[in-house]
């Protein structure tokens, strides 16, 4: 009996593998002598074996993210000192980061500690990564190779801009063999 459970277990699991693996290949199942079902993409192997009826998979769309600008900002005509500085913490400056998927996790500090509404805007190379949100972490994927410079602007509730960190430099290294 666990034998039995233990073999639809692999069959489910392999079958699993061959939908995720061949979404568009054709796959036969049949029973073989012991009574078990074998799944295929060689119908040769059984004359009994019955094509299976495959659903495509879902696939996902999203809109893309305009990256080529930045946030219009009113200008202030009296600086709003509740905020006393910005600056990112993570990735120090001139560091190198080593990952293959060009993944940069960035930290940036207030003091005081980011306020309730108060919202950060990230620059990669002046350009904006998205838009402001009201916390102080940011996780950048697919980063190319190179040298890149990155700055945080603090807005306030008001979307007025309050603060500009120092611009720090990262240095992104991803493995470029063949």
């Amino acid at each position: 009996m666990k034998k039995s459970k233990f073999i639809n277990v692999i069959l489910t699991l392999l079958l699993g593998n061959l939908l995720l693996n061949t979404a568009y290949a054709q796959i036969y199942v049949w029973t073989d002598e012991h009574g078990n079902k074998v799944f295929s993409d060689d119908p040769s192997k059984n004359k009994q074996a019955e094509a299976l009826k495959v659903e495509p998979t879902n696939i996902l769309t999203f809109p893309e993210v305009n990256k080529n600008t930045t946030r219009a900002v009113p200008e202030i005509k009296q600086p709003l000192d509740f905020y006393s500085s910005i600056f990112i913490s993570s990735p120090v400056n001139d560091s190198t980061i080593r990952d293959n998927s060009g993944t940069v996790e960035v930290t940036i500090n207030t003091r005081p500690a980011l306020a309730q509404g108060d919202t950060v805007e990230l620059l990669l190379d002046n350009v904006s990564t998205g838009p402001a949100k009201g916390n102080s972490s940011f996780v950048l994927n697919n980063i190319d190779r190179g040298s890149h410079s990155l700055t945080a602007k603090l807005y306030n509730a008001e979307g007025v801009l309050l603060l500009t960190s120092p611009v720090i430099t990262f240095h992104m290294h991803r493995f470029g063999g063949k």
